[in-house]
């Protein structure tokens, strides 16, 4: 390959140089050899410039020096041609005095990297100015002193109910024993729905009902004898009215909750008749027996009744007759004003 340098001489000036080299590698170890920097490199013979010593920065510098002197030479001739001095003239500006212009000393020049690929510089980033507004803050509420009895008492902490482990190995077979354990009457709240458990049904008639594991004793195997029943009349059902298994438990669930209900109201009837007054302690307990036996036919738990109740009765109806009383004497005072009259 051939390549043509340009390299900087020792006297200040520039000269060409062909040489022929395998490669680039080759030609900065030639030009290493023998101490010559180069300044610009191309590939093939090409003519370049070759100045002299001194750089053209400086040939400028003297050409202008020549014609500034030159051109004092001239003023000079033209003031002092007849041998005396021009006249001195007030108006006239005096001539200022010309500066010698000193030639400019050449900079050493770095050497050109022609591999080199400058980077082109980014442009400046345009700064906007962006209004901000600067909203009120709101002024926050003054936090309050706690009461004295706070600081007396320590915080309570309930710890919440666990909740029960599961007994049986499949849910709806659980489902079925959870139903059987509550007692009819109990105050339940409604919201459940049991329409994604048919499947889990259909899985657990593939096998026999089994305890989950850790759930073997004997509460659980009764319990499990009652759930292997419970589910042949599911079934039973399921054939006969054509329903699934959720809306079979739907129903028994929205009738424990109707229980549940029905006990409630029969207890709110008892208290009235408590704070009326106008029965006695004979009178309440049978209509405690006609309760009970009502709940008895639909399967619920009997009413309790406990001995804080016989006195109450015995309270009110003491209130009752009290009142009854003083309503009797303020009528019968009226009635003797009016006679008198």
């Amino acid at each position: 390959m051939t390549f043509t340098v340009k390299y900087r001489e020792k006297t200040g000036g520039t000269g060409s140089l062909v040489l022929d080299v395998p490669n680039k590698d080759a030609l900065w170890a030639e030009l290493k050899k023998r101490g010559i920097t180069a300044l610009a490199v191309q590939e093939g013979v090409v003519k370049m410039r070759k100045t002299g010593g001194k750089s053209p920065s400086l040939m400028r510098g003297i050409l202008a020096g020549v014609c500034v002197v030159a051109l004092a030479a001239l003023v000079a001739w033209f003031f002092l041609k007849d041998g005396k001095p021009a006249p001195k003239d007030a108006d006239e500006p005096k001539a200022k005095r010309v500066k010698e212009v000193k030639p400019a000393k050449p900079k050493p020049q770095k050497p050109i990297e022609t591999n080199k690929v400058e980077k082109p510089t980014p442009a400046p980033a345009i700064q906007t100015e962006v209004e901000t507004k600067v909203e009120p803050e709101t002024p926050k509420p003054k936090s309050r002193k706690a009461p004295s009895t706070a600081k007396k008492y320590p915080r309570r902490v309930i710890p919440r109910k666990p909740e029960p482990p599961q007994k049986f190995k499949y849910d709806s077979d659980d489902l079925i024993g959870g139903f059987l354990e509550i007692v009819p009457g109990t105050p339940m709240e409604g919201g459940l729905r049991f329409d994604k458990i048919g499947r889990d049904f259909e899985q657990s008639l593939t096998e026999d009902v089994a305890l989950a594991e850790g759930q073997d004793n004997e509460y659980n195997r009764q319990l499990r004898e009652q759930v292997r029943e419970i589910k042949k009349e599911i079934q039973k059902v399921m054939r006969e009215e054509n329903k699934t298994f959720g809306q079979v438990m739907q129903e028994q669930f929205d009738q424990l909750i109707e229980m549940g209900q029905y006990k409630r109201d029969l207890e709110q009837e008892l208290r009235q008749i408590r704070k009326s007054g106008e029965f006695t302690a004979e009178e309440y307990d049978k209509f405690i027996e006609a309760s009970n036996k009502m709940l008895e036919s639909r399967g619920c738990s009997p009413l309790k009744v406990p001995k804080a109740t016989y006195y109450q009765l015995e309270r009110y109806r003491k209130m009752r007759e009290a009142r009854e009383a003083e309503q009797n004497g303020t009528a019968n005072g009226e009635q003797s004003n009016g006679g008198e009259n």
